[in-house]
């Protein structure tokens, strides 16, 4: 993917992402937030997991990552967008597969360190995008869209330029190459 590329989704993925998180803390039901607190919670138990099970490997951070952690991490977007009950919005997001060719990307191993034995970073750049997501999920629960839209544009905002960064930096190749190996298959998660 090129940088114009990237730019452009992200752009496109905010505008939609942002106003319909606003939309979903205004109509989510209790059901709605009960799919996003779970996709949520699955997201940290893999994190830690991975955390956990990587702590004596030697290839580190290549395995600070799994289909699962993608996966779940495109429910929780997709859950957050269809509780915003915005059909188009939801529908131009899916078409355009604008979650899962920036998600995969930033959770499938190309994590925002400068150098592939920096195992501390790694580990908190995983916990950081957690936390990022529970400021999304608490302003859902709240029903606050303010705070809701300011937490995803972060969340958002911090994961385009961990990926703007990783690309100037020359690891084009290895975001493109991981990205089609990952385990993420849309059509094989469930749909919230």
């Amino acid at each position: 993917m090129e940088v114009d590329e990237l730019r452009e989704i992200s752009e496109l993925r905010m505008a939609l992402e942002i106003f319909a998180v606003g939309l979903a803390a205004q109509k989510r039901t209790e059901d709605e937030l009960k799919v996003i607190e779970a996709a949520h919670e699955a997201i940290g138990v893999e994190i830690e997991r991975l955390i956990a099970e990587t702590e004596l490997k030697s290839n580190l951070l290549q395995t600070l990552t799994s289909g699962h952690l993608v996966k779940e991490e495109w429910i929780l977007h997709v859950a957050i967008i269809s509780a915003a009950k915005n059909q188009l919005i939801k529908k131009e997001i899916l078409r355009h597969h604008l979650i899962n060719r920036v998600v995969g990307m930033y959770t499938g191993g190309h994590l925002d360190v400068p150098s592939p034995s920096n195992r501390a970073e790694a580990v908190a750049f995983l916990r950081s995008t957690y936390n990022e997501h529970k400021e999304i999920c608490e302003a859902i629960k709240r029903k606050d869209p303010i705070a809701a839209r300011h937490a995803m544009e972060l969340h958002l905002q911090l994961g385009v330029d961990s990926m703007l960064r990783r690309m100037a930096r020359g690891e084009v190749g290895q975001i493109v190459g991981q990205f089609a190996k990952s385990a993420f298959d849309p059509a094989a998660t469930r749909d919230p």
